[in-house]
């Protein structure tokens, strides 16, 4: 929805390999392309850019599929699996010519902002160490399933295990 909102986008296509939800998000998107397979929409010319939504342990191979394919790249946090990983999407950003971009979007925010511009502006002085948290409000990791909009139930326990960027 953040995208449709943005006066500056314009959501061209979306691609799920779940046929139903795919469907629904087509009928509720309105004038998108949808495709079940990300190579087919990386093969679109009319695309510029991709936002990878994936579970993290998905997040290498399609930023380099959409990195090689000319694409620009907005992936999800957390970036990768391991740090090999990371210099992986880093080596392809590099041979594409492309941007990638990583989701921490928590550093747009007002006070984020804030704590940048006194670090400009010299009032910390000389900062030696840093450390920021940030806590989920429910203090716990999600349910294993959810329930979708259009009421089918979506496994997404990838969440919680810890081999596949989650736990």
């Amino acid at each position: 929805q953040a995208y449709q909102d943005n006066e500056n986008v314009e959501l061209y296509a979306v691609c799920d390999h779940d046929k139903s939800w795919l469907a629904y998000m087509k009928d509720k998107l309105g004038n998108v392309k949808a495709y079940d397979d990300y190579h087919e929409l990386l093969a679109d010319p009319e695309i510029d850019i991709v936002s990878i939504c994936l579970p993290t342990y998905l997040h290498m191979q399609a930023s380099i599929d959409a990195l090689l394919a000319g694409k620009h790249v907005l992936c999800e946090k957390p970036m990768a699996l391991s740090a090999e990983e990371g210099r992986r999407m880093r080596e392809a950003e590099l041979k594409s010519g492309k941007k990638l971009m990583i989701s921490h979007n928590q550093r747009f925010g007002e006070d984020i902002q804030a704590m940048r511009k006194f670090n400009q502006e010299g009032k910390y002085g000389d900062i030696y160490h840093v450390r920021l948290a940030w806590r989920r409000p429910m203090g716990l990791q999600p349910s294993p399933t959810t329930t979708r909009e259009n009421g089918e139930v979506y496994d997404r326990n990838w969440f919680n295990e810890k081999d596949r960027g989650g736990g």
